[in-house]
């Protein structure tokens, strides 16, 4: 392995570079540390990862200590033990932080564990400390996986922990979530992900609004979405169902759809159907997408019965409980009993 004793970057020189790569007029790209660094910016002393835990023992995610935008500033750090990060809305804990070209904080990361056959995503859950946010839509404390910032400072989104739920104000009203929102940057709430099937009003009557799917690691996009002026923009619903009806009469009838699931041919797994408004359409979406014009179509809400019995980390019914608790599935809203493997979803088990 070869190393660079010493090299020069904006921030002073870094001693013990290892597997470095440049970009093309030769500034540092990123770089690994075999040696103790300490970097000043301006949001703290930051001593980047450098070393390899022992085998065993947790080990952090494998990626460069540091990288760097091309203009030299620092684009990412993994760091070598949580450190205070100072962000517009106070100072946090990271182990991982990213940064805008400008220096401006992009997203920290409390904790950046590798989660792997020997260490699993229940224990270093289990080292994630709650935060405490005070902010224009709610107070709440929560454990948080990541914190997404706008260039300005400005909370762009936070991304909970499974099994986390915190309560918070939205443009219809306070609603439990789960996986995390997004805030324009002015501090309106931009998406949020409903922790239970949620009543929503909408233009075509009530729906009942869940994605029992979250895909991604982060709540910048979620199921429930709003315009800057706290319109509803999309939902994602898997308990109602609508009924089109154009011109002449020709009805069309929409729908979540219950398949076959991708990882066991003997169950099944559930489409939500997903629904945008726009300006003169609306968007319906489950497999495919169908459009409808929304001043020339009358539409009508029906309840759909649904039956999850997948992607829930083998928990039975959330009145029944399933066992080995942790607290992590108080979303569940009666499940006594669960080992946190099913991301606090229990209630997908339960006739919708």
């Amino acid at each position: 392995m070869k190393t660079i004793e010493i090299m020069e970057t904006n921030y002073g020189p870094l001693r013990g570079v290892t597997n470095f790569d440049f970009y093309p007029d030769g500034q540092m790209k990123s770089c690994m540390l075999c040696e103790e660094n300490t970097i000043h910016t301006e949001v703290g002393c930051l001593v980047p990862q450098y070393g390899d835990d022992e085998f065993g023992e947790r080990q952090k995610k494998h990626r460069s200590a540091l990288s760097f935008h091309p203009n030299g500033r620092i684009k990412s750090a993994a760091l070598q033990a949580p450190s205070p990060i100072l962000t517009a809305l106070g100072s946090f804990d990271a182990e991982l932080v990213t940064f805008y070209e400008d220096g401006a904080v992009n997203r920290l990361f409390p904790l950046n564990g590798l989660v792997n056959g020997f260490w699993t995503e229940n224990q270093e859950r289990a080292l994630a400390g709650k935060l405490e946010f005070t902010l224009p839509i709610g107070k709440f404390r929560a454990k948080v996986i990541g914190i997404h910032f706008y260039p300005g400072g400005a909370l762009k989104s936070l991304t909970l922990w499974p099994g986390e739920t915190i309560r918070i104000q939205t443009p219809i009203g306070e609603m439990d979530i789960r996986a995390g929102f997004s805030l324009y940057e002015n501090g309106s709430v931009k998406s949020v992900e409903p922790a239970l099937p949620t009543a929503i009003d909408t233009p075509l009557g009530t729906i009942t609004a869940f994605d029992p799917d979250v895909i991604g690691m982060h709540a910048d996009q979620n199921s429930v979405r709003f315009s800057p002026s706290g319109e509803l923009v999309s939902l994602k619903s898997i308990a109602t169902g609508i009924t089109a009806t154009g011109p002449d009469g020709a009805q069309t009838r929409l729908e979540p759809l219950t398949l076959e699931s991708l990882l066991d041919a003997s169950d099944t797994r559930i489409v939500a159907l997903k629904i945008d408004f726009r300006e003169n359409e609306i968007d319906f979406t489950a497999l495919q997408t169908t459009t409808f014009d929304r001043h020339t179509h009358h539409f009508a809400t029906f309840p759909v019965a649904v039956r999850l019995t997948s992607g829930c980390g083998g928990c039975t019914d959330a009145a029944e409980g399933c066992g080995n608790c942790d607290g992590s599935c108080e979303t569940a809203g009666a499940c006594a009993d669960c080992d946190g493997t099913c991301g606090g979803s229990c209630f997908k088990k339960r006739q919708v």
